[in-house]
């Protein structure tokens, strides 16, 4: 018998099913045979007032989505939340029972994270250009106190964002029994 989980995605979508029958995920945008797994990826970030929790499952045929973008206020009690990680912790649980060992790594892919560095790289860059160009100017000390601040935000803006994205760093990774374990005591 299949699991159905329903759940909308986003505010402006409609209601998205997902089912779990024998080893086999089906969800809006195909079928995705969970044997056939080789990698996850869990992405949680929360960013002004949104949430946006996404469970890749990537395998040879390609790269299966079970996304939610909901606002951060969002609680336990959320019906849409609710079923998004009920289906999450369910597919963990078929992933873990099939390959305990299979890898989940936290965060963005790494072509979104070396994005975000190029991002940091131009903002740091703008900020540095503009205080170079501030202090070859000769700005008048009382312009010179209302420029600095904003400039000072954008340099270290800029620094905050490549150092966090930063190709260097290493991914970090768990099991998918791991993963079942950081989703346990959100399902009720």
């Amino acid at each position: 018998m299949a699991e159905v989980f329903s759940f909308r995605p986003a505010l402006l979508r409609r209601v998205a099913d997902w089912h779990i029958a024998g080893h086999t995920l089906t969800g809006p945008d195909g079928d995705c045979d969970l044997r056939s797994v080789t990698r996850l990826r869990w992405v949680n970030h929360r960013i002004a007032d949104s949430r946006m929790t996404r469970l890749d499952l990537v395998s040879p045929t390609g790269t299966t989505q079970i996304a939610l973008n909901i606002g951060s206020a969002a609680g336990d009690d959320d019906p849409d939340r609710a079923a998004h990680l009920a289906l999450c912790a369910s597919v963990a649980q078929l992933l873990a029972s099939h390959n305990s060992a299979l890898p989940v790594y936290l965060g963005d892919s790494p072509g979104a994270q070396w994005a975000m560095f190029a991002v940091g790289l131009l903002t740091l860059a703008g900020g540095l250009g503009l205080a170079i160009a501030i202090g070859i100017s000769g700005l008048s000390s009382d312009r010179l106190s209302a420029v600095a601040m904003p400039v000072l935000l954008l340099i270290g803006l800029g620094a905050f964002i490549v150092k966090a994205n930063g190709p260097w760093r290493k991914p970090v990774q768990i099991s998918v029994e791991g993963l079942t374990k950081v989703l346990a005591p959100n399902v009720s």
